[in-house]
Formats: structure tokens, C-alpha cells, sequence
């Protein structure tokens, strides 16, 4: 199958959130988006992190539409629909470096070193169009 990056968009927003962990004593960031412009995945059952845009060609409302052809933006989408979705989408797109699929990513601020869940926020601060890794999709999805 040959992948193909989604419609990315000219200007997108993503917050980084610093964080220091109060057992093992190391300063660490995470991204999350600002707003609805982009999705934030994750690596099942690994670290890696893939963005996917919200409009556009290939972005997650055309895969919605794509996946779902009675999709309207009235759509409900419940865990269900959820969970059919990054099924789909597994089918369709690019494999983590571990050959793993990828899954909405819960912001979760525990220690990336430690896991510990002990950590205290130290500042945030916003970036314009930062440097993503992009999720690619089928192609032919993008026909």
C-alpha cells in the first residue's frame, strides 16, 4: 500500500505543556493541539506520536466521511463509532516503526522517564506551525 501525507494545514497550533516530576526530578514537555485544527495520536502500546489535521483532504472529518458515508457534522460519535473509526483508519495508514497502529492520544501528564504520576505543570506556551510528524494515509483514500 502506498501512503500519502493528508491536506496539511498553512498555519496549525499546538501547545507545549512543561512539566517536572516530583520523584525522579526531570523536566519534560508534551504536545497537545490548540483548539480543533489537529488530532494528536499515539502509538498503541508504544511512545511514538503521529498528528492528523481535522479538515482537509485525508484529515480526520474526510475520513470520517470516508468511513462513515451516513457521516453528517450532526454526527454523534459515540465510543462505539470511535473505536470503529481508529480501526479503519489502522487499515489505511502507515504503521508506527514497531509495526504498531495508532489511537487518539489522551492527554495524560504522568513522567515520561518514570510514569510516575506525581508531577507538577511548570509553564506552557503556544507554537505556531511547530515541526509535526504527520500521519500518512492511503492514497487512494486521497483520490
Amino acid at each position: 500500500m502506498k501512503f500519502c501525507y493528508p491536506e496539511i494545514p498553512e498555519i496549525n497550533w499546538v501547545n507545549c505543556i512543561t512539566y517536572k516530576c516530583k520523584d525522579c526530578g526531570i523536566t519534560f514537555d508534551i504536545a497537545v493541539p490548540n483548539g480543533n485544527d489537529t488530532i494528536k495520536l499515539k502509538e498503541i502500546d508504544g511512545n511514538e506520536e503521529k498528528w492528523l489535521p481535522t479538515f482537509g483532504k485525508g484529515g480526520y472529518l474526510d475520513l470520517l466521511q470516508k468511513f462513515f458515508p451516513d457521516f453528517s457534522v450532526e454526527y454523534k460519535i459515540t465510543q462505539k463509532r470511535a473505536s470503529i473509526f481508529i480501526s479503519e483508519l489502522n487499515k489505511h495508514c502507515e504503521k508506527s516503526l514497531h509495526d504498531n497502529g495508532f489511537s487518539f492520544d489522551y492527554f495524560v501528564d504522568n513522567c515520561t522517564n518514570c510514569y510516575s504520576p506525581n508531577t507538577e505543570y511548570v509553564r506552557e506556551k503556544c507554537l505556531a506551525s511547530p515541526e509535526l510528524s504527520w500521519l500518512r494515509i492511503s492514497c487512494k483514500l486521497l483520490e
